[in-house]
């Protein structure tokens, strides 16, 4: 079992990066016996999708592709595995909720269409769009949406979120709280 709550990377520490501080507690948990691996994801909010690249290619075998991403007037650019990974044929389950967001959804989804993982939880936020700001004057500026990301067989990750393939509430008469949960749809 892992937990991590972002996808992060500084460059001058590329041991800090989330990618090779899991692949770390992975191989430490292999070492001590472990033959499967649940990534839980609740609340992850996202990050550096190169790391979420990263993490999924270690899952997967050769030439997979992890995302795809497409903007307007532009073509699909396509993440894919370069080799199978070095946790390939490991049994992964990835536990998702209502905050698991961006790179989570693209990680869990990315695996979970190569029949490499399970999804269990609530369906994600649905945030399946990446932005960047453009400065109208030195301290005011403004976000725009540039492309969006898609799961390996083209569908589209934004306001739909990834649907669990074994949904599971918290609470045995349902999450009091998910009616308050805002989901990229909402906004």
């Amino acid at each position: 079992y892992v937990y991590f709550s972002q996808f992060t990377c500084r460059t001058q520490d590329p041991a800090s990066c989330t990618d090779a501080r899991l692949f770390a507690n992975i191989d430490q948990l292999k070492a001590s016996g472990a033959e499967k691996l649940i990534i839980d994801l609740r609340g992850n909010g996202g990050g550096l999708l190169s790391v979420a690249e990263s993490i999924g290619s270690e899952f997967l075998k050769d030439k997979d592709v992890i995302t795809m991403t497409k903007s307007q007037g532009q073509l699909a650019t396509k993440a894919v595995t370069d080799g199978p990974g070095r946790y390939y044929g490991m049994p992964l389950a990835f536990i998702l909720n209502g905050y698991s967001a961006s790179a989570s959804e693209v990680l869990s989804a990315g695996v979970k269409e190569h029949g490499k993982a399970i999804v269990v939880g609530s369906i994600s936020y649905g945030k399946g769009s990446f932005q960047t700001v453009r400065p109208l004057t030195n301290d005011t500026g403004i976000k725009l949406t540039i492309a969006y990301y898609y799961t390996p067989s083209g569908k589209s990750i934004q306001a739909k979120g990834i649907r669990p393939d074994i949904p599971v509430d918290q609470n045995p008469d349902g999450d009091p709280d998910d009616a308050l949960i805002t989901r990229e749809i909402d906004t």
